[in-house]
C-alpha cells in the first residue's frame, strides 16, 4: 500500500511535528491544515505520485521541490474567514530543465 511505503520516512517528520504541537496550544480544528501543511512539505513528491501521476511522470524529484510560502502569501493573502482548505505553492524542477509552479490544493471535510 503506497502509505505503508512511506511510513518509516515519515516517522522523525512526526515527531518534529508533535514537538511542535506540543509546544503551542492549538485546537484541533486549526492543527488540522497545520498538519498537513507541514506534511506536504515533507511528502511532495509523494503527494504528487498519488494525486496527479500524469504531473509526477514531467517533474525531476532529484531536485527537492521549493514551497514558495512568501510568493504564496504575497500572491493569494489570506481571507479573513476560517475554512478548512490547505494550499501549498511549490517550485519544481522539470526533466525538461524548465521551472514550473504548480498549486497544492487540499480541502478538509
Amino acid at each position: 500500500m503506497f502509505l505503508n511505503e512511506h511510513l518509516e520516512k515519515l516517522e522523525p517528520y512526526a515527531v518534529k511535528v508533535a514537538r511542535t504541537v506540543l509546544r503551542r496550544e492549538w485546537d484541533k480544528v486549526k492543527l488540522i491544515p497545520v498538519l498537513i501543511r507541514l506534511i506536504l512539505d515533507e511528502l511532495t513528491p509523494q503527494f504528487i505520485e498519488f494525486f496527479m501521476p500524469d504531473l509526477y511522470d514531467f517533474v525531476d524529484f532529484s531536485i527537492k521541490p521549493k514551497a514558495l510560502d512568501n510568493e504564496f502569501a504575497i500572491l493569494f493573502p489570506e481571507s479573513k474567514s476560517e475554512d478548512r482548505r490547505v494550499d501549498k505553492l511549490f517550485e519544481v524542477y522539470l526533466k525538461n530543465g524548465k521551472t514550473k509552479w504548480i498549486l497544492l490544493n487540499v480541502e478538509i471535510q
